[in-house]
């Protein structure tokens, strides 16, 4: 990934729940953290992420995440366009006013 200052270490799905087992079944943290080539911050951070996943289940979560942050990315260049082709943004608007707009099929703001 981009941006990041330490060392990236692509670990798949099936490994993380590996490792999470093996925590899970007695082995110390800090053993299986050793083992594994991890720090124990890092494993930490995934029981908390995928606490009693599967390793499918948190492969269709990262796509899931993958996927989003995708239409996030299309969403801003969106907006982006619009402000650049010299349109406001929309503004707030209270909810009586919304209604309003569009029980009389008016575009809500214009």
């Amino acid at each position: 990934m981009e941006g990041k200052d330490h060392e990236e270490i692509e670990v798949h799905e099936a490994q993380i729940a590996f490792i999470l087992r093996r925590a899970e079944e007695g082995t110390a943290v800090g053993e299986v953290c050793r083992k594994a080539g991890i720090s124990e911050a890092m494993y930490y951070n995934w029981r908390k992420k995928y606490a009693g996943r599967m390793a499918s289940d948190m492969k269709r979560l990262r796509q899931l995440e993958e996927e989003n942050g995708k239409l996030k990315k299309i969403r801003r260049s969106i907006a982006r366009q619009g402000y650049a082709a010299g349109r406001d943004p929309p503004k707030a608007m209270k909810p009586a006013r919304k209604r309003q707009c569009w029980v009389m099929h008016e575009r809500p703001g214009g």
